[in-house]
């Protein structure tokens, strides 16, 4: 008979069953906490995505700077990084590289 893993996946816990066709050979599930504070009720991630909502947003207005700036067909490499840098004067240089690594990898 074939060996089974049933699993049930929440929010907040993980159930799981193994089991062999009729028979349940193991039974458990993992319960974790909601993910917020006890004494306050805050949910602990507004940190993380209070700054993942910055990076979105610099992010997005290099993005429109960008395309403002894209030099025409035709153009050379130094117009393009010339172009990357116009759009990018605000983020730092792991941004800028990653964002040339994005657009012209």
């Amino acid at each position: 008979m074939t060996t089974r893993l049933g699993l049930d996946i929440g929010t907040n816990s993980i159930g799981w069953c193994l089991y062999d066709g009729d028979s349940i050979r193991a039974i458990g599930s993992r319960i974790f906490s909601d993910g917020r504070d006890p004494k306050s009720g805050a949910s602990l991630a507004v940190d993380r995505r209070d700054a993942r909502a910055m990076r979105v947003i610099a992010f997005q207005k290099s993005r429109s700077s960008f395309n403002q700036a894209v030099p025409p067909p035709g153009a050379t490499l130094t117009d393009i990084n010339a172009a990357m840098d116009i759009c990018c004067d605000g983020l730092a240089m792991a941004d800028r590289v990653l964002a040339r690594a994005c657009d012209f990898g």
